[in-house]
Protein backbone atom coordinates (compact mmCIF):
# COMPACT_ATOMS: atom_id res chain seq x y z
CA UNK A 1 0.00 0.00 0.00
CA UNK A 2 1.14 3.55 -0.51
CA UNK A 3 2.38 6.07 1.98
CA UNK A 4 -0.83 8.08 1.44
CA UNK A 5 -1.97 9.97 4.53
CA UNK A 6 -5.37 9.23 6.07
CA UNK A 7 -7.03 10.57 9.21
CA UNK A 8 -8.40 8.37 11.95
CA UNK A 9 -12.12 8.73 12.52
CA UNK A 10 -12.37 6.21 15.35
CA UNK A 11 -10.94 3.00 16.69
CA UNK A 12 -13.13 -0.02 15.97
CA UNK A 13 -11.26 -2.33 18.34
CA UNK A 14 -7.64 -2.72 19.46
CA UNK A 15 -6.60 -3.98 16.04
CA UNK A 16 -8.81 -1.99 13.68
CA UNK A 17 -9.52 1.67 12.98
CA UNK A 18 -11.77 3.60 10.63
CA UNK A 19 -9.91 6.31 8.70
CA UNK A 20 -10.49 8.55 5.70
CA UNK A 21 -8.86 10.86 3.22
CA UNK A 22 -10.60 13.49 1.11
CA UNK A 23 -12.28 10.91 -1.16
CA UNK A 24 -12.51 7.53 0.61
CA UNK A 25 -12.96 5.72 3.88
CA UNK A 26 -10.79 2.80 4.97
CA UNK A 27 -10.73 0.12 7.60
CA UNK A 28 -7.13 -0.31 8.75
CA UNK A 29 -6.20 -3.62 10.33
CA UNK A 30 -3.00 -4.21 12.27
CA UNK A 31 -1.77 -5.29 15.67
CA UNK A 32 -2.59 -2.48 18.11
CA UNK A 33 -3.51 0.04 15.41
CA UNK A 34 -6.91 0.76 16.99
CA UNK A 35 -5.40 0.93 20.46
CA UNK A 36 -2.88 3.61 19.54
CA UNK A 37 -4.94 5.51 16.94
CA UNK A 38 -6.75 8.61 18.17
CA UNK A 39 -9.53 10.45 16.31
CA UNK A 40 -8.10 13.13 14.03
CA UNK A 41 -4.60 11.67 14.07
CA UNK A 42 -2.90 11.17 10.72
CA UNK A 43 -1.58 7.77 9.64
CA UNK A 44 0.05 6.48 6.50
CA UNK A 45 -1.90 3.68 4.81
CA UNK A 46 1.24 1.56 4.78
CA UNK A 47 1.30 1.59 8.62
CA UNK A 48 -1.52 -0.95 8.65
CA UNK A 49 -1.07 -4.63 7.93
CA UNK A 50 -4.31 -4.79 5.94
CA UNK A 51 -6.31 -1.96 4.39
CA UNK A 52 -9.90 -2.13 3.11
CA UNK A 53 -11.24 0.72 1.03
CA UNK A 54 -14.95 1.10 1.71
CA UNK A 55 -16.85 1.89 -1.44
CA UNK A 56 -20.38 2.52 -0.25
CA UNK A 57 -22.31 3.11 2.96
CA UNK A 58 -23.80 -0.40 3.01
CA UNK A 59 -20.35 -1.97 2.72
CA UNK A 60 -19.00 0.39 5.40
CA UNK A 61 -21.72 -0.44 7.89
CA UNK A 62 -21.44 -4.16 7.21
CA UNK A 63 -17.65 -4.34 7.65
CA UNK A 64 -17.64 -2.14 10.73
CA UNK A 65 -20.38 -4.23 12.31
CA UNK A 66 -18.48 -7.46 11.59
CA UNK A 67 -15.22 -6.11 13.01
CA UNK A 68 -16.93 -4.86 16.15
CA UNK A 69 -18.42 -8.32 16.80
CA UNK A 70 -15.10 -10.18 16.70
CA UNK A 71 -12.91 -10.55 19.78
CA UNK A 72 -9.50 -8.96 18.97
CA UNK A 73 -7.65 -12.17 19.95
CA UNK A 74 -9.83 -14.20 17.57
CA UNK A 75 -9.27 -11.59 14.85
CA UNK A 76 -5.48 -11.82 15.30
CA UNK A 77 -5.47 -15.63 15.25
CA UNK A 78 -7.72 -15.78 12.18
CA UNK A 79 -5.55 -13.19 10.41
CA UNK A 80 -2.44 -15.27 11.06
CA UNK A 81 -4.23 -18.41 9.84
CA UNK A 82 -5.27 -16.61 6.65
CA UNK A 83 -1.68 -15.51 6.13
CA UNK A 84 -0.67 -19.20 6.29
CA UNK A 85 -3.31 -20.07 3.70
CA UNK A 86 -2.14 -17.20 1.51
CA UNK A 87 1.36 -18.67 1.54
CA UNK A 88 -0.10 -21.85 0.06
CA UNK A 89 -2.76 -20.45 -2.25
CA UNK A 90 -1.39 -17.11 -3.37
CA UNK A 91 -3.32 -13.85 -3.42
CA UNK A 92 -6.58 -13.81 -1.47
CA UNK A 93 -9.17 -11.04 -1.46
CA UNK A 94 -8.59 -8.86 1.60
CA UNK A 95 -12.25 -9.05 2.59
CA UNK A 96 -11.51 -12.61 3.72
CA UNK A 97 -9.87 -11.28 6.89
CA UNK A 98 -13.10 -9.66 8.05
CA UNK A 99 -15.61 -12.14 6.63
CA UNK A 100 -13.86 -15.29 7.88
CA UNK A 101 -13.10 -13.75 11.28
CA UNK A 102 -16.81 -12.98 11.63
CA UNK A 103 -17.78 -16.51 10.56
CA UNK A 104 -15.32 -18.17 12.94
CA UNK A 105 -16.29 -15.91 15.84
CA UNK A 106 -19.86 -17.19 15.45
CA UNK A 107 -18.63 -20.78 15.13
CA UNK A 108 -16.76 -20.35 18.42
CA UNK A 109 -19.86 -18.90 20.11
CA UNK A 110 -21.95 -21.83 18.87
CA UNK A 111 -19.34 -24.21 20.22
CA UNK A 112 -19.42 -22.48 23.62
CA UNK A 113 -23.19 -23.02 23.65
CA UNK A 114 -22.79 -26.72 22.84
CA UNK A 115 -24.00 -26.34 19.25
CA UNK A 116 -22.04 -28.07 16.51
CA UNK A 117 -22.93 -27.40 12.90
CA UNK A 118 -22.19 -30.31 10.59
CA UNK A 119 -21.47 -29.78 6.93
CA UNK A 120 -23.17 -32.49 4.87
CA UNK A 121 -21.08 -31.49 1.84
CA UNK A 122 -17.68 -32.02 3.49
CA UNK A 123 -16.56 -34.75 1.05
CA UNK A 124 -17.85 -32.90 -1.99
CA UNK A 125 -16.15 -29.67 -0.93
CA UNK A 126 -12.89 -31.57 -0.41
CA UNK A 127 -13.25 -33.10 -3.86
CA UNK A 128 -14.16 -29.90 -5.70
CA UNK A 129 -11.63 -27.62 -3.95
CA UNK A 130 -8.66 -29.80 -2.92
CA UNK A 131 -6.12 -26.96 -2.69
CA UNK A 132 -8.35 -24.76 -0.56
CA UNK A 133 -9.36 -27.78 1.55
CA UNK A 134 -5.70 -28.53 2.30
CA UNK A 135 -5.14 -24.90 3.30
CA UNK A 136 -8.34 -25.05 5.37
CA UNK A 137 -7.05 -28.10 7.25
CA UNK A 138 -3.83 -26.24 8.04
CA UNK A 139 -5.84 -23.24 9.19
CA UNK A 140 -8.09 -25.35 11.41
CA UNK A 141 -5.05 -26.96 13.05
CA UNK A 142 -3.53 -23.52 13.64
CA UNK A 143 -6.81 -22.11 14.99
CA UNK A 144 -7.34 -25.04 17.35
CA UNK A 145 -3.75 -24.81 18.61
CA UNK A 146 -4.06 -21.05 19.17
CA UNK A 147 -7.56 -20.75 20.66
CA UNK A 148 -9.04 -22.12 23.86
CA UNK A 149 -11.59 -24.20 21.97
CA UNK A 150 -11.48 -26.99 19.42
CA UNK A 151 -13.48 -26.31 16.27
CA UNK A 152 -14.81 -29.51 14.64
CA UNK A 153 -13.37 -30.92 11.41
CA UNK A 154 -16.56 -29.94 9.55
CA UNK A 155 -15.42 -26.33 9.93
CA UNK A 156 -12.73 -27.05 7.30
CA UNK A 157 -15.49 -27.24 4.68
CA UNK A 158 -16.80 -23.80 5.62
CA UNK A 159 -13.26 -22.36 5.66
CA UNK A 160 -12.64 -23.95 2.25
CA UNK A 161 -15.65 -22.19 0.74
CA UNK A 162 -14.42 -18.86 2.12
CA UNK A 163 -10.92 -19.49 0.76
CA UNK A 164 -12.23 -20.33 -2.69
CA UNK A 165 -14.42 -17.23 -2.72
CA UNK A 166 -11.40 -15.13 -1.71
CA UNK A 167 -9.37 -16.61 -4.58
CA UNK A 168 -12.18 -15.78 -7.02
CA UNK A 169 -12.97 -12.39 -5.53
CA UNK A 170 -16.57 -13.52 -5.12
CA UNK A 171 -19.04 -14.28 -2.36
CA UNK A 172 -19.19 -17.68 -0.64
CA UNK A 173 -22.40 -18.38 -2.54
CA UNK A 174 -20.48 -19.13 -5.76
CA UNK A 175 -18.29 -22.01 -4.50
CA UNK A 176 -21.28 -23.33 -2.54
CA UNK A 177 -23.36 -23.32 -5.73
CA UNK A 178 -20.56 -25.24 -7.53
CA UNK A 179 -20.42 -27.82 -4.74
CA UNK A 180 -24.19 -28.25 -4.72
CA UNK A 181 -24.10 -28.85 -8.48
CA UNK A 182 -21.58 -31.67 -7.99
CA UNK A 183 -23.64 -33.08 -5.11
CA UNK A 184 -26.88 -33.07 -7.16
CA UNK A 185 -25.08 -34.62 -10.12
CA UNK A 186 -23.73 -37.55 -8.11
CA UNK A 187 -26.69 -38.37 -5.84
Amino acid sequence: MSNEIVYVQRALNNNAALASDSTSQYVLIGRGIGFRAKAGESLRLDESEKTYRLLDSVTKAHYIDMINRVDPKVFDVVSSAIDLAGDLLGALDLSLYVVLADHLAFALKRLQNGITIRNPLLREIKSVFPDEFGAGELMLSYLNASLDQQLPRDEVAFITLHLNAARRGSSVKEPLRDTNAVFRCCV
